[in-house]
C-alpha cells in the first residue's frame, strides 16, 4: 500500500505519477500528484499539488492546493511556450525563434509588448521595452560583445533619453572561467573612466578587490591591469587549506590600514575585527551557529545560544541572562507560535498554499488576511474570519492595469468608514506608476504625478495642488551622463539643486542652490584610503558666510571618535566605545580628546553604561530599571515611569508626575496620544504609512514624504534637502537644511540667508538651539529628552 505517516515525522511528502494513485508504479514519469502534509498527528493534514502534462511530457496545467490553476500552451511544431494564462484568466504570450529557441517577444496582460534580439550566437543583443518599438525606436538596452578580445568584454548600455543614443554605458571584462575581473564606466566628466579591478588566486577565490578609481582614458578603451600598490583603496583576502578565509585587509596603496581575521578550533570561529575585538561563533555539523560569545574584555564575554529542529529551522534564541524566544513550526517548516519575552506568545495560521491568514498577538488580538488567486492580500479583518471588522482592503486589475495594484484602503476602528484611500490612477506601459492620489477622511483628495526617462529615473513630480485632487508645482530632475542627479527645479525656475557633482565612487561632493539663500553650497570630503566622510560644508557667497564645517574622525571600526564644529567655536566632540562598539563616553574635549573642555555652545560630558543584554542602565548620571517581566523595556528613568502592553508597546508614561497613556491599533501602530495637555491622533494607510496627525486640534496630511497639508497650509519637500512652507502664520518660503552624517538637520537657512541653527547630543537630543533671526524653523521637533526620541 501506499506509504503513510506514523506521526512521528518532521516532515512528510508523497508523490504520485502519470493520473495513478499514490504507490502506484510510474508509467511515463510524470509526477501528477504532490501532497504535501503539514500535520501527522494527533490527526493528518495535507495540501496536494495537481499537474497535467501532454504526450510529450511538457505541463500543460498546474492547479495548486487552492484549486487555482496556471495553463500554459506550447507551439503546435516547434514546441516553445506561446501563452502562460494565471488563474484569473490573464494571459502573457511569447514568441520564439525556432533557431536558438530563445524568446523573441513578450507581451502582458495589457497588451505591453517587449521585444528581443540575438546576435549569430544566440547571445541577447537588444531588448525594446513597451515604451519603445522595435520598429523605430532606438533599443531600450543593448549588450555588445567582443569574445575574441583579451580579456573578453560585454559592453553594457541602457537609454537615458527617449528617441535618442544617450544611453548610460558600463563595460565588463571577464576572464578565461567567465569572471569579472574589471568593471569600467564613463567618469562624469574629463573623459575618463570610473574602474573597479579584482583579482583572484589560483584556486579561483577573491585575492584582490577595488573600490572604484578613476585612470585616464575613456571607458572601454582597454583592460587595465591594477597596479595594487598604486590603488587608494582595495581589499586583500587570505586562506587557509581548507580554503576558509582568515584574514581581510583593508589597503590603500601599500599600507595596511587595518584587517579583521578569523581563526578556526574544531567547530568554533573566532573573529576579531579591526580593532582586535573578539567574537566567537560555534557551529554544530550542519553549519547552523549554535553559540555566539561577544567578549567585553579580554576573558569576559556575553553569550547568546541558538536552538533547532531536525529540518533546521531555528526553534529557540537564549540571551546571555536566560531569557528565551521560542518558535515553533508545522511539517510544512510555517511558523506556527513564537513567544517572546518582550511581545509575549503569539499564533499564525496559513492557507493551504502558505499565505498567512490568520495572526494572534501578544494582547489575544487576532488579525485574518484574505487572498485571491494570484496569492495577492486583498483584506484585513480583525477578530473573526471572514466576518470580522474591515481593517483594510486592496484591489487590483483596473482596466488597462492587469497584474497591478488598482487601490488600497484603510478602515477605522469600528470597520465600517475608509480613513484613507490610495488610489494608483495610472500606470505607464512600463507599468511604472504616473499619477497616485490619496483620499483622506475629512481631510481631502491629494495628486501625485510622476513622469520617468528611459533609464527608470524620475524626471518629474507634480505635488498637489491643494486638498481638492488638482495639479500644483511641477518639480523636474535632470541627470548627468551617467545617471547621477545633478540639477532639481521647480516653479518659477526656482533652482533647489542647481548643480551637483560626484567622485569616482560615486559619493556627492558639492551640491549648490543658487535660488535664494545667498548662493548656498554644500560639499563634502571623504579619506582618500577609506572614503569615509571626513568633512561636511556649507557656506554662502552672496555675502560669504561660513555655516556649517563639521570635521569626523574613526576609529579602524568606522566608530566615529570626534565631530569638530569649526562654527561653534570649533568645539569637538569626543566620542569612546567598549568592545561591542557601544558608546561608553561622549565628551566635549581638547585637541587629542584626552580631557573635557568647555569650549563652544552647549559643552557636555556624559558616560553610558549597559547590561549584558544590550540595555542601557545608565546615563548622563541617570539610571534605566528595567522588569515587569520584558527584559527590554525601561519602567523607570530620570525619575519618571513607564508601561507596556502585552505585545510591548509603551502604553503609558508618567513624566514629571503627568501621566500620558498611548493607544495601538491591531498592527500595533500608534493612534492616539492623552495625557496633561497633551491630546494626539493619527490615522495611516493600508501598508502601515502614518497619513494624517492631529494634535492639540490641529490636524496635518502626510503625502509620500514628499507633501505634507495643513488647513491651507502646505509643506513641499524636495531632493537636495530643501523644503518649501506656504500658507502658515510664520516660517513661510524656501528653507535648506543643513544635516550632519546622520541626517539631522544642524542647521536651516532660508531663501533669505537667515539661519536657524541646532545641536544634538549623542542619543538625538538637543542640547543647543539658536534663532539668529525670526521664528525658529525647528519648531515642529519635540525630542523627550529622557529616551532621545520623538514624543510622537
Amino acid at each position: 500500500g501506499p506509504p503513510a505517516p506514523t506521526g512521528n515525522e518532521k516532515a512528510f511528502t508523497v508523490y504520485a505519477y502519470d493520473n495513478g494513485a499514490v504507490g502506484d508504479a510510474p508509467t511515463q514519469g510524470n509526477p501528477t500528484l504532490v501532497r504535501r502534509y503539514s500535520q501527522v498527528t494527533p490527526s493528518t493534514a495535507y495540501v496536494d499539488t495537481t499537474t497535467s502534462y501532454d504526450s510529450y511530457g511538457r505541463p500543460l496545467s498546474v492547479t495548486d492546493a487552492n484549486n487555482h490553476t496556471t495553463t500554459t500552451a506550447y507551439h503546435s511544431f516547434y514546441g516553445s511556450v506561446i501563452s502562460v494564462t494565471n488563474p484569473l484568466n490573464q494571459v502573457t504570450s511569447y514568441a520564439s525563434d525556432p533557431g536558438w529557441g530563445v524568446v523573441t517577444q513578450v507581451t502582458d496582460p495589457n497588451n505591453h509588448v517587449t521585444e528581443l534580439a540575438y546576435d549569430g550566437y544566440g547571445r541577447l543583443e537588444q531588448v525594446w521595452l513597451p515604451s519603445e518599438s522595435k520598429a523605430s525606436d532606438p533599443a531600450s538596452l543593448a549588450f555588445v560583445y567582443d569574445a575574441a578580445a583579451r580579456p573578453a568584454h560585454v559592453k553594457s548600455r541602457t537609454l537615458q533619453v527617449k528617441g535618442s543614443s544617450t544611453y548610460l554605458e558600463s563595460w565588463q571584462y571577464v576572464d578565461g572561467f567567465g569572471r569579472t575581473i574589471q568593471g569600467q564606466a564613463p567618469a562624469a566628466t574629463g573623459g575618463n573612466r570610473i574602474v573597479t579591478s579584482q583579482q583572484y588566486n589560483n584556486l579561483g577565490q577573491l585575492r584582490y578587490q577595488s573600490a572604484p578609481y578613476q585612470l585616464s582614458g575613456a571607458a572601454g578603451s582597454g583592460y587595465s591591469a591594477p597596479t595594487w600598490s598604486t590603488v587608494a583603496n582595495y581589499h586583500q583576502f587570505y586562506y587557509d587549506e581548507l580554503g576558509r578565509q582568515t584574514k581581510a585587509e583593508t589597503r590603500s596603496q601599500s599600507s595596511v590600514l587595518w584587517d579583521v581575521e578569523t581563526t578556526y578550533d574544531a567547530w568554533t570561529q573566532q573573529r576579531y575585527d579591526a580593532n582586535n575585538h573578539r567574537r566567537d561563533h560555534a557551529y554544530n555539523a550542519f553549519g547552523q551557529l549554535v553559540q555566539v560569545k561577544e567578549y567585553y574584555a579580554t576573558n569576559s564575554f556575553y553569550t547568546t545560544g541558538y536552538a533547532y529542529d531536525l529540518l533546521g529551522n531555528l526553534i529557540q534564541v537564549t540571551d546571555h541572562l536566560s531569557n528565551v524566544t521560542s518558535m515553533s513550526y508545522d511539517l510544512l517548516g510555517r511558523k506556527t507560535a513564537m513567544s517572546d519575552p518582550d511581545m509575549g506568545s503569539w499564533q499564525y495560521q496559513y492557507d493551504a498554499v502558505g499565505n498567512l491568514t490568520g495572526q494572534r498577538d501578544g494582547r489575544s488580538q487576532w488579525l485574518y488576511l484574505e487572498y485571491d488567486a494570484l496569492n495577492r492580500l486583498i483584506r484585513k479583518r480583525r477578530d473573526s474570519a471572514g466576518s470580522g471588522p474591515l481593517v483594510a482592503e486592496y484591489g487590483y486589475d483596473a482596466t488597462g492595469q492587469q497584474g497591478l495594484l488598482s487601490f488600497s484602503k484603510a478602515y477605522d476602528s469600528a470597520g465600517t468608514t475608509v480613513e484613507v484611500e490610495v488610489q494608483s490612477v495610472a500606470y505607464d506601459a512600463r507599468n511604472r506608476l504616473t499619477q497616485q492620489q490619496w483620499v483622506v477622511n475629512g481631510s481631502g483628495t491629494f495628486r501625485l504625478d510622476y513622469a520617468y526617462n528611459e533609464a527608470d529615473q524620475r524626471t518629474s513630480l507634480t505635488y498637489p495642488g491643494d486638498n481638492s485632487g488638482g495639479q500644483g508645482e511641477v518639480v523636474s530632475h535632470s541627470y548627468n551622463a551617467i545617471g547621477q542627479l545633478t540639477g532639481v527645479t521647480g516653479a518659477g525656475s526656482t533652482q533647489y539643486v542647481s548643480a551637483a557633482t560626484y567622485n569616482a565612487q560615486g559619493q556627492l561632493i558639492e551640491m549648490r542652490n543658487d535660488s535664494g539663500a545667498n548662493g548656498l553650497t554644500r560639499q563634502f570630503v571623504y579619506e582618500t584610503n577609506t572614503l569615509r566622510l571626513s568633512t561636511i560644508k556649507a557656506g554662502t557667497s552672496s555675502p560669504y558666510e561660513n555655516l556649517q564645517q563639521l570635521s569626523y574622525t574613526y576609529d579602524n571600526a568606522g566608530n566615529i571618535s570626534s565631530v569638530s564644529d569649526t562654527v561653534n567655536s570649533g568645539q569637538k566632540q569626543c566620542f569612546q566605545y567598549d568592545w561591542l562598539d557601544r558608546l561608553t563616553a561622549a565628551f566635549t574635549g581638547n585637541g587629542d580628546c584626552s580631557a573635557y573642555s568647555g569650549t563652544g555652545a552647549g559643552p557636555y560630558n556624559h558616560t553610558y553604561a549597559y547590561d549584558a543584554i544590550g540595555n542601557l542602565t545608565s546615563y548622563a548620571g541617570n539610571s534605566y530599571t528595567y522588569g515587569g517581566g520584558k527584559p527590554h523595556a525601561v519602567t523607570a528613568a530620570f525619575g519618571n515611569s513607564y508601561g507596556y502592553d502585552d505585545n510591548g508597546n509603551q502604553t503609558s508614561r508618567t513624566i514629571d508626575g503627568t501621566a500620558y497613556t498611548f493607544t495601538f491599533d491591531y498592527e500595533n501602530r500608534l493612534t492616539a496620544i492623552s495625557g496633561g495637555s497633551v491630546s494626539a491622533s493619527f490615522v495611516y494607510d493600508a501598508d502601515g504609512n502614518r497619513i494624517k496627525g492631529t494634535v492639540g486640534g490641529v490636524t496635518t496630511v502626510y503625502i509620500a514624504g514628499t507633501y505634507e497639508y495643513q488647513a491651507g497650509a502646505t509643506t513641499h519637500y524636495y531632493e537636495g534637502n530643501a523644503l518649501r512652507r506656504t500658507g502658515y502664520a510664520s516660517d513661510n518660503g524656501v528653507f535648506y537644511l543643513l544635516q550632519d552624517h546622520l541626517k539631522s538637520s544642524s542647521a536651516v537657512i532660508n531663501q533669505n540667508g537667515t539661519l536657524n541653527r541646532q545641536n544634538y547630543y549623542p542619543l538625538a537630543v538637543v542640547f543647543e538651539r539658536e534663532a539668529e533671526a525670526g521664528a525658529d524653523a525647528f519648531h515642529s521637533l519635540v525630542f523627550r529628552q529622557d529616551l532621545g526620541h520623538d514624543a510622537v
